[in-house]
This record gives C-alpha cells, sequence and structure tokens, in this order.
C-alpha cells in the first residue's frame, strides 16, 4: 500500500490542522476502510510545537479510478506557530484492508417507493420502482456509517430463494458527517410485490500503516 499526502489547511473558525492523503491498494480487488482502532499519531510544525491529539477522518473512496485510490485525513486539534513553514506527522495509520467477503442475512423487501428494510449494519431505501414489460427498474439507496465494512455485491432472489439474474450499477454516492450512502439502479426480471436482497460484505483485516511525511500549503515538503 502507498500512501501520499494531498493538501493541509487550518480550519475555521475552530484552531486546528488537517492533512489530506491518498491511499493505494496493492491490488485492484482490496479495498481500504478506516481501522476500528486509533492511529499512534504525532503532529509537529517546523518550530517544534506540538499540535495535540490527532484523530483520523474516515476513508472514502475516489470513485471509479484505476488503480483504485481511497482519501482520508488526518487531524490535529491546535493550529501550527504562525511561522511555521511545515507540519510533520509520525506514526501509524489504523487501516482495514478489505480482500474478502462474507454473505450477509437475506431480507425481504417490497419493490415500491419508500418501501424500507435493514440488513446488519445497512440500511435499505426503495427510492423508486417501475414495472414495466415483466421487469422492474429499482432505484435503491444503502446507508452505513462510515467506519462500517462496505458492501462488495448485491443480489435478487424471489421470496422462494430462487435467484434472479439483476442488471445493475452503483449511480450515485454520498458522503455526509459519518454517513455513507450509495445509490443503485437494477433491472430485475420481476413483477412479484416483494423480493429478497442479499448483500455480500468486505471482510479482511486491521493493518497499521507507517506514515512519516512533512507537508506545506504547496504540497510535501523537504
Amino acid at each position: 500500500m502507498q500512501n501520499s499526502p494531498g493538501f493541509i489547511f487550518v480550519s475555521e473558525p475552530f484552531p486546528g490542522v488537517e492533512v489530506g492523503l491518498i491511499l493505494t491498494p496493492s491490488g485492484e480487488k482490496v479495498q481500504l476502510a478506516a481501522g476500528r482502532e486509533d492511529g499512534r499519531l504525532v503532529c509537529t510544525d517546523s518550530t517544534g510545537k506540538d499540535l495535540g491529539k490527532v484523530m483520523m477522518i474516515p476513508v472514502y473512496s475516489m470513485g471509479v479510478v484505476l488503480p483504485p485510490q481511497y482519501g482520508c485525513a488526518v487531524a490535529a486539534r491546535e493550529a501550527p506557530a504562525p511561522e511555521a513553514q511545515w507540519i510533520h506527522v509520525k506514526g501509524t495509520l489504523p487501516v482495514q484492508v478489505l480482500d474478502g467477503e462474507e454473505q450477509m442475512e437475506p431480507v425481504a423487501l417490497e419493490m415500491k417507493k419508500g418501501a424500507t428494510a435493514s440488513a446488519g449494519h445497512v440500511a435499505l431505501t426503495v427510492e423508486n420502482a417501475v414495472v414495466k414489460d415483466g421487469s422492474v427498474t429499482l432505484n435503491l439507496k444503502l446507508s452505513r456509517k462510515n467506519r462500517d465494512v462496505p458492501v462488495d455485491r448485491i443480489l435478487f432472489q424471489k421470496m422462494d430463494g430462487a435467484a434472479l439474474e439483476a442488471e445493475g450499477n452503483p449511480k450515485q454516492v454520498h458522503m455526509a458527517n459519518e454517513n455513507y450512502t450509495v445509490e443503485y439502479e437494477y433491472v430485475i426480471p420481476s413483477t412479484d410485490a416483494e423480493l429478497k436482497v442479499v448483500l455480500f460484505k468486505k471482510t479482511g483485516r486491521e493493518v497499521q500503516v507507517p506514515l512519516d511525511l512533512k507537508v506545506g500549503l504547496g504540497g510535501p515538503a523537504r
């Protein structure tokens, strides 16, 4: 896994500083998520000032890019000294490396606008459902917390468990505070009023990524 600094800014109106990072996993099928443990990070500026407790902003996907990239940030509570030229962040960054999957318990979901269901840590909401020519076009929203593991894929079944060959892809991704939402559109060859939804969540392990960088307003510093 590689990491590179992206940006630095001092937050307003509260004192403090954040350093943006881009993480690139070693394989295209590997996903990343925020670690469950606290990071062991120290942040100082070029004058030697300790910038206080360092927190990690959850890892998020940078979208459909190859190779896959993930963004995150580390935040210190105190602002650098006015004369500081750069800040130094050193320690370990907790990251979940997700390279496997696990099937979740199937849930029943009505094929109508406004229908909801819950599958473990994921909330499902039907944004729209249109039946035409023996199929339903389903706009489905999945919501979870940023720190929860992501969903790898989705399958649909009839209520008796028979598999359905649905076609679809993610349409939009929304991030707000601690929440992460993905909107999908599927065409499902069924006109049934209710179907089963089977989610597969990513699984893996937590690693401590070494971090030792100096960064200023213009990017990496020496």
